[in-house]
């Protein structure tokens, strides 16, 4: 008997069509990447945000979106195994319990209802499964994460899986290099936050580790990522929600926003080729051009993106 036919399935959700204001559907396939192509002021911001609002409600009149289809895999028992793993549990009442995981609440027992009931959106459970990332919440994502226990408390903040992957610590810094010339390091001994530090790693000496003071006073030299400008910052948010944190679908707002040019053509090679396999819509300026031999073959681009009336 195969044993992983007792494990409990990873629910997903994700957006199968999508319709304009003029009237147009776009069909989508539960790993489609979709860029919106327009200049400034044709709505493409505003329809992320219209999908967004679909996706919680779809019933909600929105200006350049009309309406939304959604799709889920997986039962409501692998939805309440899969935020139990997930999210943060804490006990309202009685017998309320409410979950949240990053910006996202729900109480436990409207999820199973929203979940059976996709097809009217769903509602509060949507941000557990799809992230919007606008400028704003990039530039969020890369200031320090509360400190937790980590062998208790669930990964609530992209840079907690930094802190359980040195791998992913590893792999999300060679990224960091590739773009800015600099390692992005994880301060592992900070108090009560998390935060990232940029420069070249220091090396523990002899009979130091990463979290011994010799080593934190040499990492506290380099420039804290926080107190950088706009673009790294940017970047690492990106990176951060599109290859650390697991999400349904990822809608990214102005992804070259704050880099220059070959910056933002190595984030849309890592987008394409480096991200799971994931649905994401990305408006774009038609200025901003997507890496040649993009891999994925379900790329594709919309130009209908256009503001009502």
């Amino acid at each position: 008997m195969d044993e992983d036919a007792n494990q409990p399935m990873t629910p997903r959700a994700w957006i199968n069509s999508v319709t304009f204001s003029d009237g147009s559907t776009i069909s989508l396939c539960d790993s489609d990447i979709l860029v919106f192509v327009g200049p400034n002021n044709a709505g493409k911001s505003v329809a992320l945000m219209n999908i967004m609002q679909k996706a919680r409600d779809r019933n909600r009149q929105r200006p350049v979106v009309t309406d939304v289809g959604l799709s889920v895999a997986g039962t409501p028992d692998d939805l309440a195994t899969w935020l139990d793993k997930n999210s943060r549990k804490i006990i309202t009442g009685r017998s309320s319990t409410l979950y949240t995981r990053l910006d996202a609440s729900v109480q436990e027992v409207h999820a199973t209802n929203w979940w059976n009931h996709c097809d009217s959106g769903l509602h509060e459970l949507a941000p557990f499964f799809f992230c919007h990332l606008t400028t704003d919440a990039r530039l969020k994502a890369a200031d320090p994460a509360p400190n937790i226990k980590l062998t208790e408390a669930p990964l609530a903040h992209p840079i907690h899986h930094l802190q359980v992957d040195d791998l992913l610590e590893s792999r999300i810094s060679g990224f960091f290099r590739r773009a800015f010339g600099e390692d992005l390091i994880l301060h592992r001994n900070a108090g009560s936050v998390v935060p990232l530090y940029c420069g070249m790693r220091p090396v523990p000496k002899e009979n130091e580790d990463r979290v011994s003071y010799g080593y934190v006073l040499e990492l506290e030299k380099l420039p804290a990522l926080q107190d950088q400008g706009d673009g790294m910052r940017s970047f690492v948010g990106v990176l951060l929600h599109s290859l650390v944190v697991e999400h349904s679908v990822i809608l990214i707002d102005e992804p070259e926003a704050f880099l220059h040019p070959p910056q933002a053509r190595l984030l849309g090679q890592m987008l394409v080729k480096e991200a799971p396999p994931e649905p994401a819509i990305v408006p774009r300026n038609p200025q901003w051009r997507l890496p040649q031999g993009t891999s994925r073959q379900q790329l594709r681009s919309c130009s209908n993106c256009t503001r009502s009336a």
